[in-house]
């Protein structure tokens, strides 16, 4: 995963082909409506971001993600 956001020109994951695994391949066959697709959709982009990963965002009032390194 490293190189392929390194080769990437501003640093970041690709995200929507994230989104696509996580959308098709982990979670679509578990998914069987229009609505729930977008719910999850929704869901993966609020808490798969380029935000999260820099660490210290508040996942709700208890859960906190810890800063990196």
């Amino acid at each position: 995963m490293t190189e392929i956001i390194e080769a990437n020109p501003n640093k970041e994951p690709p995200w929507e082909t994230i989104y696509g695994l996580l959308e098709n391949a982990i979670y679509g066959g578990r998914v069987d409506n229009p609505f729930d697709m977008r719910v999850l959709g929704t869901y993966l982009r609020q808490f798969f971001n380029s935000e999260i990963l820099k660490g210290g965002v508040k996942l709700s009032n208890t859960i906190d993600i810890p800063h990196p390194g």
